[in-house]
């Protein structure tokens, strides 16, 4: 990431939006996600920027014990100890659109799942329902730094089965608990993740299924955003069958 270009970049912006582009393939994901963020803060101190909105993720109170998510507590650290910088950091709930992942599972095992179990309660959140609340903090007031929660819906994995599984043809689609080795084999015969993304992925799963990624939101929860799951799971049949 170009630091000269990101500065020139933000350089007279009132406010300036960032997220972290997703690498599932490094070795060492709290690396990553480090070096971009201090990337950033150094853009953002050079462009002399005093107001961000930032996205991180639901979980992001976990220093460690939740994979991918416990690198966002740095990133929100690093913008938080920036002297004359207000953040707002949005932390959204898993995205809807992460299932599109489990298509391939779906046609070839007629399953879905993860290395929890299906009456786990999962907060789940439409893009599009970031977006909005995005904007909102971007045109709204800014005066100290701010956490803002965004989930769309709730559904436990089990619910998530069925309601896909009703909307592309499937009804007896079923979720199932993996083995964190089973879980950790299946993303690696992806060939698209690193072991060590593979094995942080599964430490979050973990962390869904006995609640600690959750623990915060249900502290401060806000009202939920309109755009519902059984809504996405009409954009998910498009999807699947298109694929």
């Amino acid at each position: 990431m170009d630091e000269a270009f990101l500065a020139a970049t933000f350089k007279g912006a009132d406010v300036v939006y960032t997220m972290i582009p997703d690498n599932l393939q490094v070795s060492n994901y709290t690396d990553y996600i480090t070096q971009i963020a201090q990337t950033y803060a150094n853009a953002l101190a050079a462009a002399g920027v005093s107001q961000l909105v930032n996205l991180s993720s639901n979980g992001a109170h976990l220093k460690e014990g939740a994979g991918p998510i416990s690198s966002m507590f740095y990133d929100e650290a690093i913008f938080n100890n920036m002297d004359g910088l207000v953040v707002k950091h949005l932390r959204p709930a898993s995205f809807y659109i992460n299932y599109y992942n489990s298509i391939p599972l779906i046609r070839n095992t007629g399953m879905m799942g993860s290395n929890y179990p299906g009456t786990t309660k999962l907060l789940l959140t439409h893009p599009l329902d970031i977006a909005d609340a995005a904007f909102e903090e971007i045109t709204g007031p800014f005066s100290s730094n701010k956490i803002r929660f965004v989930a769309s819906d709730e559904k436990t994995g089990t619910e998530v089965a069925r309601i896909l599984g009703n909307a592309i043809g499937k009804p007896d689609l079923k979720w199932v608990e993996f083995t964190n080795e089973q879980f950790i084999g299946g993303l690696l015969q992806s060939g698209h993740l690193s072991k060590h993304a593979a094995e942080g992925l599964a430490e979050m799963g973990i962390a869904l299924g006995n609640g600690r990624i959750t623990e915060e939101f249900y502290k401060n929860k806000p009202v939920l955003s309109k755009r519902k799951f059984e809504e996405f799971a009409i954009e998910f049949a498009k999807v699947y069958h298109q694929a």
